[in-house]
């Protein structure tokens, strides 16, 4: 910063604080909707705008020696002085300026936050352990804290009350997953929930995750990572649970030479399958960090409603806990809560369940089931398990299976059928034939 562009910080900043100690304060609660006192770049500007917030807070209509009142009882009068406190009060005649005055500190704050997030992006980089994906990511999340409205109101118990009654006219108070059971089960997927499902290998969890992101998608910006599918092989998914075409048959089209109806289908489907607000990341090994700084990258683009994670135990933390795998589990549950929680989004992690099912007579899941599970136990907002009975008993073939709701931070458990079509690697609603 040159000398010219701190002096005129330093006089706008006055300029502003002899404002709101004009017409009894009444200009303070509209900077205090823009401004926090680490705005303000001088130490004694933020010492008096704080005593001016605690004032106003107060209900005191505030002038100069009500300041310095306050400023003597917190022990910071010594630190802004007198003289410099008085000197503040000629400087504005109106605090018809404050809204404006208020901004331009906050853009001033921000630049040189953006200068100082600079100069740490060249530190970090610069050390010998860096990786550039963490330091991006670092980097990335201060500058999201930068931009990001810092200053959200209170809001009066009316306003709540009144926002939330409007809710009652959805079928949903979160995004319908087009599974009519589970939504009215669970009232849709709830922004910063973080939701795990999980089940044995080959049960079809990536199946029913792939639905739900189609479904969820013909509305709303969905991303998957997909960490043991390529998206090839994900194209080919949907493609057959949306045209109804063998899966099998798609992927093996060079032995058994599709249909001209097949294909038919399948080019109807492109139609469909491309107007989805679908995106997909395949990354085979991808870090925690990664996920956090695409995700960020994606919401700022395009916005973003959804976040799958295919599957949550194949994430990378780094070498930091030196193979100890539930420490690992742990930090990224913690890690996606907290993202879902960031982004005001729900997250929902696809989970290995343990082997100890196979040891049980009753093989329908319980928590403890849960690889590492005592850290994606207490995180998660809700964790659903998928069972299909047949999948032991290959005697008794059905297409009936049942998703468990094994955990529900705020809502009912239990479970819902679905209705399972495997030569299309689909999960759907029952019908009433299903039932008969």
């Amino acid at each position: 910063m040159t000398e010219e562009q701190y002096l005129s910080e330093i006089e706008l900043e006055k300029k502003l604080l002899s404002g709101l100690m004009l017409d009894g304060g009444v200009a303070v609660p509209e900077a205090a909707r823009v401004l926090k006192p680490d705005d303000f770049y001088r130490p004694e500007h933020r010492l008096i705008f704080k005593a001016l917030l605690e004032l106003s807070g107060q209900g005191a209509a505030i002038d100069v020696l009500l300041v310095e009142s306050a400023l003597r009882k917190s022990g910071d009068l010594k630190r802004v002085t007198r003289q410099y406190l008085f000197g503040l009060l000629p400087l504005e005649y109106t605090a018809a300026r404050v809204p404006y005055y208020s901004e331009l500190v906050k853009e001033n704050a921000r630049l040189r936050r953006l200068e100082e997030i600079g100069h740490e992006l060249a530190n970090e980089a610069s050390r010998d352990s860096a990786k550039s994906t963490e330091v991006l990511a670092g980097v990335e999340k201060k500058l999201l804290a930068t931009t990001a409205d810092d200053t959200r109101e209170v809001i009066a118990a009316k306003d709540l009350f009144l926002e939330t009654i409007s809710e009652l006219d959805k079928e949903t108070s979160g995004l319908a997953t087009g599974f009519y059971a589970l939504d009215k089960k669970l009232g849709g997927l709830k922004k910063s929930d973080l939701i795990i499902l999980a089940a044995r290998p080959s049960m079809g969890k990536t199946a029913l995750a792939m639905n739900i992101a189609a479904k969820v998608a013909r509305q709303n910006t969905v991303l998957v990572f997909s960490l043991e599918m390529s998206r090839w092989q994900l194209a080919w998914r949907f493609y057959s649970a949306d045209s109804h075409v063998n899966a099998t048959r798609i992927q093996n089209r060079t032995l058994t030479p599709l249909t001209q109806g097949e294909v038919s289908a399948l080019i109807n489907s492109l139609e469909q399958l491309a107007e989805l607000k679908l995106y997909i990341d395949d990354t085979s090994s991808i870090m925690l960090t990664e996920i956090k700084m695409k995700a960020r990258r994606i919401k700022r683009k395009f916005g973003l409603d959804l976040i799958i994670l295919d599957y949550l135990q194949l994430v990378e933390c780094g070498k930091r806990y030196a193979g100890n795998r539930v420490q690992e589990v742990s930090e990224l549950s913690r890690g996606l809560k907290g993202l879902a929680r960031e982004l005001d989004i729900p997250i929902l992690a696809l989970s290995q369940l343990s082997r100890n099912v196979e040891m049980r007579a009753e093989k329908r899941p319980q928590l403890s089931d849960l690889r590492e599970s005592g850290s994606i136990e207490q995180d998660a907002d809700i964790v659903l398990f998928l069972y299909r009975e047949e999948y032991y008993n290959r005697e008794e073939p059905s297409n009936i299976a049942e998703l468990i709701i094994a955990k529900n931070r705020n809502g009912a458990t239990g479970s819902v059928p679905l209705k399972f079509e495997r030569e299309f690697v689909l999960f759907d609603n029952l019908t009433r034939e299903d039932y008969s």
